[in-house]
């Protein structure tokens, strides 16, 4: 989604905004890579096209089907089926895309956004995987590993599982917002927010145990 080509863009002169962004989209590759999304919701029109690509395409709800993320034409930030790309990844533009083609964030900023991105994806990656029982971690979908968290310390505070509520449970939590708050100032709007906000004061009033 929104990656395209950068050949002959010079960032440093006054290109225009949009060429700008268009640059920017290809260093990033979130909206693709499960960052935020689990999926790209695709028309039962837009599958035999997929199927031709060699994406697959998994059915949905409601009569639609799905791409299931990291993409599998998503490669090195870049999508390779960028001129055939689905119409929900075309109508698709985050906070930061539109504020670096508005001038509002400069791209040199924009660009240590998505690297502070990227850091705490690849941080954060580690550390859940090896908290996590082994049943729980191993995703390549980054978001749903997030959520994987969240329901395993929720699950552990309901049935008073002391490996689930300790400080290091809370730390990973308190890290999983700080990466939350960096997307949905800058990225999109994640539902998983309010859920860390809440299990933060529950994880803090819960008995410790000795993780």
């Amino acid at each position: 989604m929104n990656t395209r080509s950068t050949a002959g863009i010079d960032t440093n002169s006054e290109t225009s905004q949009t060429d700008v962004a268009e640059s920017l989209c290809s260093t990033c590759g979130f909206c693709c890579s499960g960052a935020f999304f689990y999926r790209t919701v695709v028309t039962e029109e837009e599958v035999s096209c997929l199927t031709s690509l060699s994406v697959p395409a998994k059915p949905y709800r409601h009569s639609k089907f799905s791409i299931m993320h990291p993409c599998s034409a998503l490669s090195e930030c870049k999508c390779s089926i960028y001129s055939q790309r689905p119409q929900d990844c075309r109508d698709w533009s985050c906070k930061l895309l539109i504020a670096t083609e508005s001038g509002t964030i400069p791209f040199s900023s924009a660009k240590a956004i998505i690297a502070n991105g990227k850091s705490k994806i690849s941080s954060l990656t580690t550390r859940i995987n090896s908290f996590l029982p082994p049943e729980r971690s191993g995703t390549t979908n980054f978001y749903l590993l997030l959520h994987k968290l969240t329901d395993y310390v929720e699950e552990s505070i309901m049935n008073g599982r002391p490996e689930g509520v300790g400080r290091k449970a809370l730390q990973l939590i308190v890290a999983t917002r700080d990466y939350l708050v960096l997307i949905n100032e800058h990225f999109r709007s994640p539902s998983l927010l309010g859920r860390i906000n809440t299990l933060i004061d529950s994880v803090g009033t819960a008995k410790p145990g000795k993780s």
